[in-house]
């Protein structure tokens, strides 16, 4: 009996905590809607953030395969040309960096960080890319070294 109780009370918390945690699917990215019917995630820039959030709670459950797939969707989905001087491909590149950066934390995988790459010619001769990385392994390999 206390173990059915202890099972009961477990999912019962998994099922109050996790929207308070703010732990996220993809289902819910494109679903979610607000009192009215409304959905809550109605640009593509929310979009992207919730995917980004959906990726880094696939990685807190242990699903790191699928965190990645995640984080790749945001460009794959998000970065196709831009129209009418939009700057969503850009946005989406510098969300899918981020998304690895921190799935990769997560993870304490250093290969994740080898996933941050530039996809989108800035024309500014900028290495942010290159920065993440560097500043990606740097930190996953300090965090591999706690455990």
């Amino acid at each position: 009996m206390r173990v059915l109780f202890a099972i009961f009370l477990l999912l019962f918390a998994i099922t109050v905590v996790n929207g308070a945690l703010g732990l996220t699917t993809l289902y819910e990215c494109e679903t979610k809607t607000d009192a009215n019917g409304d959905l809550i995630y109605n640009r593509d820039s929310l979009k992207m953030k919730c995917y980004h959030t959906a990726a880094m709670t696939s990685a807190y459950v242990g699903d790191v395969n699928q965190a990645t797939d995640i984080c790749s969707a945001i460009f794959v989905d998000f970065g196709g040309v831009d129209i009418d001087g939009s700057d969503l491909t850009k946005v989406a590149e510098l969300e899918s960096n981020a998304c690895y950066y921190d799935v990769a934390k997560i993870a304490r995988d250093p290969n994740i960080c080898e996933l941050i790459i530039q996809r989108y010619d800035f024309q500014a001769q900028l290495f942010g890319d290159k920065v993440t990385k560097d500043n990606c392994l740097n930190e996953v390999c300090r965090l591999a070294q706690i455990v």
